[in-house]
């Protein structure tokens, strides 16, 4: 079975034929009025065409290179998890005592900002701690004894209700409590 494509063009006639053996044969620009002087050929086998060459850039020379910046001096301004406040303290006699539990307690202030996520962190090896945060209008915010029940070092997440100076109270879980600690609002 033989397939044939004509295709007129303002040229002539191109007509394309498909034999079952020889493949796809090509009959190019027929004139209409001279059929019987048709150029038949056989379509070529396509050949890898070359790959462009690549155009060569010269490498700059040192001279023609703009100059390398310096690295900043500048102090850049700290991220908003950065530390507020690192305190080393002790709880001892002579601080404060609070009434409701005489126990004894020690007060840090902090600036913060409305919606700013901290973290507040008591730890001591020699006491029990417990934590206390206030607003700026001196409500308690949050209060924590224990992280878990292994360890009795106490810690604080929070978002800030507001912008101002909050209050820190780093106390004892009960009146005896005494000691080093570790303060860090972060």
């Amino acid at each position: 079975m033989q397939k044939m494509l004509i295709w007129t063009t303002t040229m002539g006639i191109l007509v394309f034929t498909q034999a079952p053996l020889l493949g796809v044969l090509k009959v190019s620009n027929a004139n209409a009025l001279n059929l019987d002087k048709l150029m038949v050929q056989a379509t070529p086998n396509p050949e890898p065409s070359p790959s462009p060459i690549p155009q060569v850039e010269e490498t700059p020379s040192p001279e023609t290179l703009p100059p390398t910046p310096e690295p900043s001096t500048e102090t850049k301004t700290p991220e908003p998890s950065s530390m507020l406040l690192n305190e080393a303290g002790v709880l001892e006699t002579g601080d404060k005592i609070l009434s409701s539990d005489q126990s004894l307690y020690d007060e840090y202030t902090f600036n913060g900002q409305q919606g700013q996520q901290i973290t507040i962190s008591l730890e001591s090896s020699e006491f029990d701690t417990y934590l206390a945060v206030f607003t700026p209008d001196n409500e308690l915010l949050q209060e924590h004894d224990d992280i878990d029940q292994n360890n009795s070092n106490s810690q604080i997440t929070i978002t800030l209700p507001k912008t101002g100076t909050y209050r820190v109270i780093v106390n004892a879980y009960d009146s005896k409590g005494k000691g080093k600690y570790l303060l860090k609002v972060q």
